[in-house]
């Protein structure tokens, strides 16, 4: 069985909850990365924040972004998974809650690192694929869940019987 130890990317930037929309789009572009874990000072995930999520506040709060917080635009009490979580299991979580990332945390709630749906997606690359990791319809499932638009959403999980739905 693999664990999402054994696919997440370690090496990974964070900004903080103060940090400005500038500092955080720097950030994605230096890393070349559409989403940064907000840590506390203590490095505990206190939300994300997307490229997406700059996009948005850019268009609709019409301020300069080294004017706008992180905080005042991030997504707060993010889905997280842990180091020795089964691949399985975050893959499903994925899925369920619609993203692309799951911050790693360890048992303080500190960040570890990030499982992305690339990460897992270079994992079922032909002759790569690690034994025991997820397949290729693992991480198209996984696709196609976080593809699905919001106003589908809602069907879908009544029609599963999942309540609530996001």
């Amino acid at each position: 069985m693999m664990f999402v130890r054994d696919l997440m990317t370690r090496d990974v930037e964070a900004c903080g909850p103060a940090s400005t929309l500038a500092e955080a789009a720097l950030m994605m572009w230096r890393r070349d990365c559409g989403f940064l874990p907000v840590v506390d000072a203590d490095q505990g995930v206190v939300g994300v924040i997307t490229d997406r999520d700059l996009c948005m506040a850019i268009a609709t709060e019409r301020r300069d972004t080294r004017s706008i917080c992180v905080e005042d635009v991030m997504t707060r009490s993010p889905v997280m998974c842990r180091p020795h979580d089964s691949l399985h299991v975050a893959i499903s979580t994925m899925a369920v809650s619609h993203v692309r990332r799951l911050p790693v945390t360890n048992e303080l709630g500190k960040l570890h690192g990030v499982l992305s749906l690339d990460d897992l997606a270079v994992a079922t690359q032909e002759g790569s694929r690690p034994e025991r990791g997820p397949s290729r319809a693992e991480v198209m499932g996984v696709l196609q869940a976080v593809a699905l638009p919001r106003s589908l959403r809602r069907a879908v999980h009544a029609a599963a019987g999942q309540y609530p739905f996001p």
